[in-house]
């Protein structure tokens, strides 16, 4: 990453600067991760104020903190009115700077295996760099920016989200996508919102910007957008020959070819390579070289991961949850061996408002088919467990995690398959070490 003065950090972002001017490797949010060169960047949240850790940042080697008023620390201070709105000051400036070519990707579902599919494709191909992880938000992003490029980048890769209406007008204004990629459209932080067309039309504030030349979205929710102002406006499905991109899920045909099968779990991901796929092509890349990358795809961490222990294999997909998730996820299972049975420990779906029992009640109903006994996780789960239970199918629900462990022990058995889903905050990934 490009180093820099605190004097040149100050006057981008017209800063009131003490005379030290240390160099400045880095920049980050957390003192707990502060690394020798770092400029902290003293945060308010709601529950915690970044001023209050100037000096654990210091001692874990930071030059510098950047800072809305001076605190007693040994650190060299920059004050500004806003520490965030700084930050993202620097994080745009340095995209005006070097103006890579920047492909955003947002959607309810897939934003981060579609983005790390992108930069897998593009590896050999094209000098790119992309969001570590799911470095995805108002904070992320601009660290992404100024921690994880180097300036001689050709395109840049960035995930952006949102809990809440505007949240991606101001990535975008951030970082102007020249390719904008919508993966598709559903009821996630819904508590937020009064409709899935609220949901879509905030999720299309990735397409408000003059730059953005090229949208490329699911056909299927295509009539939930706004006509985009851009050049080329691409659909891409697996359900309907009437996108522009059609992959048949069975034969794994488009445009006249046969892919190879992807080396991961998942119909839905086929979805998400698509996706991909098709910003390469919009980069320059054939159909032939996009095929080569195939083999090196990977999914992100928690999502679908087999794990065997003790003769029971684990599908851990339980870094995020929603109806349309938790119902992918099921039909990704795996057979149980011969005398094997499938337990679905579901945790409540947060963040769905007037939602929440509905959704759950739907997928308590897909789940009534695909698995034989299911473990309800959270205060959210009442409709869920009714729907199982009035359907007279063997159910628990529970509040306490320690409860979910101790009712999955006493099923398992070997040549089982367990399927752990649920929001991130459930944790659930952590059922697996809890096994007895």
């Amino acid at each position: 990453m490009k180093k820099y003065t605190l004097q040149q950090i100050s006057r981008l972002i017209g800063g009131d600067l003490e005379e030290q001017d240390p160099l400045v490797s880095g920049f980050c949010v957390d003192s707990r991760l502060a690394q020798p060169g770092n400029l902290f960047v003293a945060l308010e949240g709601e529950h915690v104020d970044g001023h209050a850790y100037l000096e654990q940042a210091a001692a874990a080697g930071a030059s510098a903190a950047l800072v809305r008023q001076r605190a007693g620390s040994s650190l060299p201070q920059i004050r500004v009115k806003n520490t965030l709105k700084a930050l993202q000051t620097l994080a745009k400036h340095r995209i005006e700077q070097h103006n890579p070519k920047i492909v955003g990707v947002t959607g309810s579902l897939g934003k981060t295996t579609t983005k790390d599919f992108i930069a897998t494709i593009l590896k050999g191909n094209v000098r790119a760099a992309t969001t570590p992880k799911n470095y995805n938000s108002q904070i992320g992003l601009p660290l992404t920016i100024l921690n994880h490029t180097e300036g001689d980048e050709r395109v840049l890769v960035l995930e952006m989200a949102m809990t809440e209406a505007g949240n991606i007008t101001g990535l975008v204004n951030i970082a102007p996508p020249d390719i904008a990629v919508i993966t598709t459209i559903d009821l996630v932080h819904a508590g937020n919102f009064h409709s899935l067309d609220d949901i879509a039309k905030a999720k299309g504030e990735i397409l408000s910007h003059p730059k953005t030349k090229v949208a490329i979205v699911e056909h299927e929710i295509r009539h939930l957008l706004p006509d985009p102002d851009v050049e080329e406006l691409v659909t891409f499905s697996l359900k309907s020959t009437e996108a522009d991109f059609f992959l048949d899920p069975a034969s794994l045909q488009i445009d006249g070819l046969t892919l190879p099968a992807l080396p991961v779990l998942g119909r839905h991901n086929l979805h998400n390579f698509l996706a991909a796929a098709l910003v390469a092509k919009y980069l320059g890349l054939r159909w032939e070289d996009i095929m080569k990358t195939i083999p090196q795809l990977r999914l992100p961490g928690k999502r679908l991961e087999t794990v065997e222990k003790k003769g029971v294999v684990f599908v851990n997909d339980s870094y995020n949850a929603c109806t349309t998730s938790i119902k992918a996820a099921l039909d990704s299972l795996p057979s149980p061996k011969p005398g094997g049975k499938t337990i679905a420990v579901i945790g409540g779906i947060v963040d769905l408002g007037k939602f929440s029992e509905a959704c759950h009640r739907e997928v308590g109903e897909y789940a009534l088919s695909r698995a034989d006994s299911l473990i309800c996780f959270g205060p959210e789960c009442g409709s869920l467990h009714a729907c199982w239970k009035e359907a007279g199918r063997k159910v628990e629900w529970a509040n306490e995690f320690e409860v979910v462990v101790e009712a999955l022990n006493d099923q398992i058995q070997p040549g089982d398959v367990v399927l752990l889903k649920g929001s991130n905050n459930k944790q659930l990934w952590k059922v697996i070490e809890g096994v007895a």
